[in-house]
């Protein structure tokens, strides 16, 4: 653990089907909420890695609020969020609820680059033949 210690990105590896369960139980209508949730969480915790304090706090903690201001910036119905923090993945929310308001201002920093990003991204269609990849 000290040579590599346990990341961000592991813990949310960890929480995607706890999170893909709750969205699925609430009847969400948008089939690629759970995915969104998952890039913006990641794309949140790339950027940490860049913050002094971020990178001294831990990783679960840091991924727990990742995905908490994903949620709050994608949206989502607080119902779910209210279901996501009854499950107490997290056993320190004071450590969690530090890094909140860190990761909110990465996000605003950032957040104008990145939604003119998903916005200009092609759609998901692959290639028939090699004329279409290039």
């Amino acid at each position: 653990w000290y040579l590599n210690p346990p990341l961000p990105i592991m813990y949310l590896e960890v929480a995607t089907p706890l999170l893909d369960e709750i969205i699925v139980e609430n009847n969400n209508t948008r089939a690629t909420m759970t995915q969104d949730i998952i890039e913006l969480s990641r794309y949140l915790m790339e950027l940490a890695i860049y913050d002094l304090h971020l990178s001294a706090e831990r990783p679960s903690s840091v991924a727990h609020a990742a995905i908490l201001v994903a949620m709050n910036h994608l949206h989502v119905s607080t119902r779910m969020v209210n279901e996501w923090l009854s499950l107490t993945l997290e056993h320190s929310s004071y450590k969690t609820d530090c890094c909140i308001p860190r990761l909110q201002r990465i996000l605003a920093v950032n957040g104008e680059s990145l939604s003119s990003a998903w916005s200009s991204m092609p759609s998901p269609t692959s290639p028939t033949n090699v004329e279409d990849h290039a």
